[in-house]
């Protein structure tokens, strides 16, 4: 609450209440939020991590999704530096290759 006091000279005050009308922060793009697999590591997004709804392979070589719904896809199999708006559940990456998994949220 503040207080407004009028400029007419009555000195007559008022109790103002305000509402803030600033728009929030809005998230923009499908994915707004990405984890980098790199060499040697496997990602398992299930639990908390569950969420992912895209993937973009940088590096192919050694590179294996397995996709939310059931299956799996090679890195190979992929075009490199290519988004694939496909679920996945888990991402390993042998010696070498890096993949990054984009989540909505």
């Amino acid at each position: 609450m503040g207080e407004y006091t009028t400029g007419d000279g009555t000195g007559t005050s008022y109790q103002v209440g305000w509402i803030d009308r600033t728009k929030g922060q809005r998230k923009q793009g499908r994915h707004n939020r990405e984890v980098t697999v790199g060499p040697s590591e496997t990602y398992d997004a299930t639990g908390s991590r569950a969420g992912v709804s895209g993937f973009l392979v940088v590096s192919s070589s050694h590179v294996t999704m397995s996709l939310s719904s059931g299956g799996e896809i090679r890195g190979a199999d992929v075009d490199v530096k290519s988004q694939y708006d496909i679920g996945v559940s888990k991402a390993e990456v042998g010696t070498v290759g890096i993949v990054k998994l984009l989540y909505s949220e």
